[in-house]
């Protein structure tokens, strides 16, 4: 069956000689991976097949296979400012990374899909790189069904106060009274509770204007990426690059 749609490049590896294996990630058929025969032909494909560029393809579905074979390819953006600089492309690896982890092939999430243009359109804009990490990091919970629950004390329903915690396992805040019920719960600062809460709900072009002070952004960033392992299993491969990346740029 001959299917097209508009495809993120996520990931290449050389076949051959001539061909390459590309996974995409698609608006309407979720992640997939194509063979591209005579891939380095020149003039065969509008594309380059550069990493993270959003191209329309057109490919044929091979029935009880997971290996489509690709006809054409037309670029529409390639995002070459991310790719030129070392710090947006550790951010673009990093959400593919959480991608691959949070979703299966052939699973189809349009919200998800738009998410990660929009974030590509923020490193392109010159937007702090660590605002959208945690953008990207609590829409994808989100939109996961995993997101953690900050409007009440998840064990007893009560109001949070001034005081709460946040548990990576049961998945949410707990108050001053029930916070004992997770040994390994974290106190969390007042402007942490505040910008959890703008993250997870409020809308992400509303979001790049947020700003959060250097303890809230490091304690944001420490309950998030340790929220994400504990649901994923798995570090992203991109986390320790990123991490390197800061100390250099500190």
């Amino acid at each position: 069956m001959i299917k097209n749609t508009d495809a993120i490049i996520l990931k290449k590896t050389k076949y051959s000689e001539s061909s390459l294996i590309v996974k995409f990630y698609t608006k309407k058929y979720g992640k997939i991976t194509c063979l591209v025969k005579g891939a380095y032909r020149k003039g065969k494909y509008d594309s380059q097949f550069d990493l993270f560029s959003l191209n329309h393809i057109v490919f044929y579905e091979k029935p009880n296979n997971n290996l489509n074979i690709l006809s054409k390819c037309d670029l529409i953006e390639s995002y070459i400012f991310i790719r030129k600089d070392i710090y947006k492309t550790s951010s673009a690896m990093y959400f593919i990374d959480l991608i691959n982890l949070s979703i299966e092939e052939n699973d189809i999430n349009i919200a998800l899909y738009n998410l990660l243009l929009m974030v590509f359109s923020f490193l392109t804009q010159g937007i702090d790189r660590e605002k959208i990490n945690r953008i990207f990091e609590i829409k994808l919970l989100y939109l996961s069904g995993l997101v953690p629950r900050i409007d009440a004390c998840l064990s007893c329903g009560g109001k949070i106060g001034k005081d709460v915690w946040f548990s990576k396992k049961l998945g949410g805040l707990l108050c001053k009274k029930c916070f004992e019920e997770d040994i390994k719960a974290v106190k969390l600062l007042p402007g942490t509770v505040l910008s959890l809460n703008k993250l997870i709900n409020d809308d992400a072009e509303f979001l790049k204007r947020l700003e959060f002070t250097k303890a809230v952004s490091i304690q944001l960033k420490n309950v998030i990426s340790e929220f994400l392992n504990y649901h994923f299993g798995n570090s992203a491969k991109s986390v320790e690059f990123l991490n390197q990346l800061e100390k250099i740029s500190v």
